[in-house]
């Protein structure tokens, strides 16, 4: 969730190779909410990338390997946070 605006990242999972004691998993949705943390706002835009495109890229890959991982649909959404600068405070 970031400023208002969803992510929604719907991996496609092959259902047909899990054991029919497996598959009501698939059906079922994980949601995980990331925070990644940086220390300055020109790191947190080369994470987030043109138009946001490399952080989407991140979410889809990420969201991937855990659906497989977990044999559940998974649902990611990460929001890049920039550190406030600690040394600016003494």
């Amino acid at each position: 969730y970031t400023e208002g605006k969803q992510v929604r990242i719907i991996p496609k999972t092959d259902s047909s190779t899990l054991e029919p004691h497996e598959r009501p998993l698939m059906r079922q949705v994980l949601i995980i909410r990331q925070e990644i943390i940086v220390p300055s706002g020109g790191q947190a835009k080369i994470l987030i990338g043109s138009g946001g495109e490399h952080i989407k890229t991140i979410m889809r890959n990420a969201a991937i390997k855990i659906s497989k991982a977990l044999r559940r649909h998974v649902r990611l959404h990460i929001q890049v946070v920039v550190e406030k600068d600690r040394r600016s405070h003494k």
